[in-house]
């Protein structure tokens, strides 16, 4: 009987040791998930150089957009002014 006592506590042990061993897997695993979340300080961060990007987006828009209306009939203003020269020329 204690024989069999000694083996039922030694496969226990063998077996929480083992369940232990998975549990630290996990919690190591957990703690490197950790270690990549952005604190509070990170996303206000981020999310300010976000509203920076966010109004210089609109610029761009504003640039490019008033570019396009400038050069819609680009072809007509240039024929245009070469038979002014061309006619003034002749």
């Amino acid at each position: 009987m204690l024989a069999q006592d000694y083996t039922d506590n030694t496969m226990s042990n063998d077996y929480m040791g083992i369940l232990l061993e998975d549990m630290d897997g996990k919690l190591d695993v957990i703690l490197e998930s950790l270690s990549f979340m952005a604190t509070k300080e990170d996303l206000r961060a981020i999310e300010d150089r976000l509203i920076n990007v966010e109004s210089d987006v609109k610029v761009i828009k504003a640039v490019v957009t008033g570019h396009g209306q400038d050069l819609q009939g680009h072809d007509h203003r240039i024929v245009k002014l070469e038979h002014k020269v061309f006619d003034a020329g002749a």
